[in-house]
């Protein structure tokens, strides 16, 4: 597993200096938060291979949250050689034009618009406000080119923890302290820590755990995989969904990053919720708000 994910941070970091290069995107902060919104899309499109797979296997019908053109293999597909302005047209405006003088919405906007849908669902809301919260911070749409084609190499599904969000940011922090690139150590807990203390807790089907300042989920993301192998039947399933993880992050950039974490460790609906916890009133909590 550690092998693998030293793969994908190698490649992840290839696509840093990528980024150096871009007026956009000049540091830690910029790299994360570029990285966050494709990581996102990328990793996303395999979960919901995998859903339409075991879907199918049951006879069901699999109703896609991202449809098509949106699906990251349709646009960053190589045949289609978007890329230079056109990339950055697709990406950022309202609207874009397709070669058959067709328009449709542009990425961005068509994602924040999910929650707007007349059957959306909870994790298209989810997903709407992961892109309202992000942006595309690069300028130069082949520098984006090359940065997309990287990510785009890379299989987050050839082991189990390949796509462990919080194993690949952790990584990715510990080459820039490496290479004096300052990472951003107030949001993050390394791995070992947060498994050890949901160890020590004792987690148990129905308990609800709150993380006062969430960061990019990793508290929590370490409890979900000491509870869901506790699992017996779908009622406790749904408990686990539903009705036991719960987070507050005041800082927009941590918040999706750790929205996007819960989403891509099995977690489709999160119950995290942007704000400042210390502005809460003790005396104001009701008991929906006690954990």
């Amino acid at each position: 597993m550690a092998n693998n994910n030293n793969h994908i941070i190698g490649k992840l970091w290839s696509a840093c200096t990528t980024m150096m290069s871009d007026a956009g995107t000049t540091g830690a902060l910029q790299y994360i938060q570029q990285f966050s919104w494709l990581l996102f899309l990328k990793v996303y499109e395999e979960i919901e291979n995998n859903k339409r797979k075991e879907a199918e296997f049951e006879g069901k019908k699999y109703i896609d949250n991202i449809e098509s053109p949106y699906r990251w293999s349709e646009w960053t597909d190589k045949k289609k050689n978007l890329t230079g302005d056109e990339l950055m047209k697709f990406i950022n405006n309202d609207e874009f034009e397709l070669p058959d003088e067709k328009k449709i919405r542009g990425l961005f906007s068509y994602l924040r618009n999910l929650r707007n849908k007349s059957n959306a669902t909870k994790t298209q809301f989810v997903i709407a406000e992961i892109f309202r919260n992000s942006e595309n911070l690069m300028k130069d749409g082949y520098y984006l080119r090359e940065v997309i084609d990287k990510i785009g190499s890379i299989n987050f599904f050839s082991n189990e923890d390949a796509y462990a969000v919080s194993a690949i940011y952790e990584g990715l922090f510990n080459k820039m302290k490496a290479s004096d690139i300052k990472p951003l150590a107030e949001f993050f807990t390394p791995r070992p820590v947060t498994e050890f203390i949901a160890e020590m807790c004792d987690l148990k089907i129905g308990d609800t755990i709150y993380d006062p300042c969430n960061g990019p989920s990793g508290f929590l993301v370490a409890a979900y995989n000491q509870l869901k192998g506790k699992v017996k039947g779908a009622s406790d399933y749904e408990k686990l969904h539903e009705k036991t993880l719960y987070g507050k992050e005041l800082k927009p950039m941590p918040f999706v990053l750790g929205m996007m974490s819960m989403i891509l460790n099995g977690i489709e609906s999160p119950n995290i919720k942007q704000g400042n916890t210390l502005a809460t009133s003790l005396f104001s909590l009701t008991d929906a708000d006690r954990y």
